[in-house]
Order: structure tokens, then C-alpha cells, then sequence
């Protein structure tokens, strides 16, 4: 197939293009690296060496039939208009978003940012299928944050009926409530696509998506381009952070006390949710949970101590409006089971794995770090 990635240098974007390389798919990859730009302003560095620019895309091109475009799709309208007739695609996947939730709270110029950023490159490529590939398959990661995670019913996949005063409604999107600025441009994007659903027939999949850790795939172990490994609070999961604080003997931090409830899968499994909704591509409007596992945050920690005993918790009051006490978190997903999707990482193989490749002197010291505060 003919597959244009958006967002093919981030975290997943790179590990994605790997793979589909591998498969043997056409694959251009844009990315204008304004991701940097975020990195840079927050101090935010990656745990793991990566490689940028035009060593990146030679090794690339080796593995195989790959082309690289930098572009902004929420800025350069008339270059993704000319890059759609050219290629006439069979497969969209839109991962080039502000993925931080941090980040989009920092002040207004950070909020106005996200929001226009994220939902006007998701507009423009609705309409770039529309004019030039209608029958492709659009595919959008957005969040399991754009849920009520204590909601206390289970979180049900694609459309649900309720009752209310004794009738039953019609199908519709289930109660939506954005844990950010950057959750609620992501729930725009879901009634996007809803409506170019409605109006012009457009095939999607909506991937409300848990915490992604960790940077193994086969793919990456073969080619050595590994993604950024953030381990920041505004950029980096908190996986991928508690393994730093361990290494450099700094205290687990734990906001509130500890017992949120998130879904969480590692980046190779992510990868292979994502060429499961590639290579089964949906006929209308399909909405999915994506998620492997299920963990409160002190759940996690206690996995770090298991492998590093000289391991300290450090609670700390939260700068977030989130839910920090125990509650009922069940999320369906059915549609990868029935997909035949299975792990090939568990949380604590990934932590190994981390361990081990994480060389400390790349790892900037945490000790000065601010946090966004949105009360």
C-alpha cells in the first residue's frame, strides 16, 4: 500500500514507519521537527541517543521504499494539496499533534497553540481525502484521557445507547471530558471525523489510546533508530520516568496518593495495533481502546522498586485536576481481541529492557524541574 505517516519522526511515528518499511509498504513520511522546538523550551532531553535529519533518512531508504517530506499539515495547505495528487494514498495515519498534556497547559499561548495545531492538521487532511483519495482509510491516535476515568461504568468502544426517562436513544459518541487542553482538541478531532463520516463517507479508526512506554521493537533493535525517549514531566511518560529517577537514584514522584488508574501498552505493541487497523481497514466511522495492561501509579513504581531495592517514593501534592484515589477503571476492548491482537512486551520485560539500554550519561539531572499546574 501507499502509506503517508504524519508526524514520522516522533515516538511512535518512527517505530511505526520502520515497521511498515519492513512490510514492504510505500511509505512517505512529513514531519516539519517542531517537536524539537517543544523539547528545547522545557529542557527535555531523550534517555536514549537518537539520530535526526539526513542520516535518519538514508538509513531509511535502506530498509526500504521511503520518502521524506518536512511540512506543517495545520500551516501548508497547498503543499500536502500537492503531495495528495501526486500519491493518491490508500492509508493515512495522523500522528504529527502536540502530544502533552503538560504542555498545553502551561498558559494561554501554549493552549491556543495546541488546539488549532491539532485540530486544523486533522481538518486539513479530512479534506485533502476527501478531494483526492476518498476511499482510503484515515487512521488518528487520540487518547483513553478524552474519557471520565471515573466515570465508574465501564468505557464502552465506538458508539452506545443509553436510556433516559424511559427511552432509549439512538446511537451516539459515549460522554466525552478532556483531562487537558490537549484532550479536548483530541475529542474535537473525534466529532470531526464523525461528521466527514456522516456528510462524505469517510473511512476512519479512532484509537483512544493508554500510556505508551518503553523504546524495543524488532524493527528498531535491527536499525538502531530508536525514538526519543522523554522522561520529563511535561513530555515523558511515567514509565519511562520512573526508570530515570531509579537510575540516577532520585525519588519516584507520585502525585496525589498514587492510585490513578491509566491503560498502558508498550511502543511495540502500539506498533502492532496500529498495522492491525492498516491491514484491516474499517468500511465507516470506527472508534477502538487501545490499551495491554492496567496499573495505578503506585503500581508501576512498585514494579521499579522490584528491580532497583535502593528505589524511594517521593508523594507529592498534584498539579493537576485529575482523580488521585482509588476507583472503578474498566476500559472494553474488543476490537483488538477480535482482531487477534496479543502482547509481545509486558510492563516488567520492558523495564528490563530499559535497565539495561539506558546509558546514565545521557540523562539529565531532574532535580530543578518545574511542573505545569492546572487546578
Amino acid at each position: 500500500m501507499k502509506i503517508l505517516v504524519c508526524g514520522s519522526n516522533g515516538y511512535i511515528g518512527n517505530a511505526l514507519v520502520q515497521k511498515l518499511l519492513v512490510d514492504g509498504h510505500t511509505v512517505v513520511g512529513i514531519d516539519n521537527d517542531i517537536k524539537l522546538n517543544w523539547l528545547r523550551e522545557v529542557g527535555s532531553y531523550s534517555a536514549i541517543p537518537v539520530i535526526t535529519g539526513l542520516d535518519k533518512f538514508r538509513k531509511l531508504r535502506r530498509i526500504g521504499s521511503y520518502t521524506h517530506y518536512s511540512m506543517d499539515i495545520a500551516q501548508d495547505v497547498k503543499k500536502l494539496d500537492e503531495l495528495f495528487r501526486k500519491y493518491k494514498f490508500d492509508t493515512i495515519v495522523n500522528l504529527a499533534q502536540m502530544p502533552s498534556a503538560p504542555y498545553s497547559q502551561i498558559d494561554l499561548s501554549h493552549a491556543s497553540f495546541t488546539i488549532q495545531n491539532n485540530t486544523i492538521g486533522t481538518l486539513n487532511l479530512i479534506y485533502m481525502i476527501k478531494d483526492h483519495c476518498p476511499d482510503a482509510h484515515f487512521i488518528e491516535i487520540e487518547s483513553m484521557g478524552t474519557y471520565n476515568h471515573a466515570i465508574n461504568t465501564r468505557i464502552p468502544e465506538g458508539k452506545f445507547q443509553f436510556e433516559f426517562e424511559g427511552r432509549t436513544s439512538e446511537p451516539c459518541i459515549f460522554p466525552k471530558q478532556g483531562g487537558s487542553q490537549y484532550h479536548t482538541a483530541k475529542i474535537f478531532s473525534t466529532y470531526l471525523l464523525d461528521n466527514a463520516h456522516r456528510w462524505w463517507g469517510l473511512n476512519s479508526t479512532i484509537i483512544n489510546q493508554g500510556v505508551v512506554y518503553g523504546n524495543w521493537t524488532k524493527e528498531i533493535e535491527q536499525s538502531g533508530i530508536h525514538s526519543h525517549l522523554a522522561y520529563d514531566s511535561t513530555f515523558g511518560t511515567v514509565v519511562n520516568r520512573f526508570i530515570v529517577q531509579s537510575l540516577t537514584n532520585q525519588p519516584l514522584t507520585i502525585y496525589g496518593k498514587g492510585d490513578q488508574k491509566r491503560g498502558y501498552l508498550a511502543l511495540s505493541d502500539s506498533v502492532q495495533c496500529l498495522m492491525l487497523f492498516i491491514n484491516n481497514p474499517s468500511d465507516g466511522y470506527r472508534i477502538v481502546n487501545q490499551l495491554a495492561e492496567t496499573f495505578s501509579v503506585n503500581d508501576i513504581a512498585n514494579k521499579v522498586c522490584q528491580l532497583n531495592s535502593n528505589a524511594t517514593f517521593k508523594y507529592m501534592e498534584t498539579p493537576r485536576a485529575e482523580q488521585t484515589t482509588d476507583f472503578y477503571y474498566n476500559v472494553t476492548t474488543d476490537t483488538l481481541k477480535s482482531l487477534g491482537f496479543k502482547n509481545t512486551r509486558y510492563i516488567d520485560d520492558e523495564l528490563k529492557y530499559l535497565y539495561n539500554i539506558i546509558d546514565k550519561k545521557y540523562i539529565v539531572s531532574l532535580k530543578d524541574e518545574k511542573f505545569v499546574t492546572w487546578k
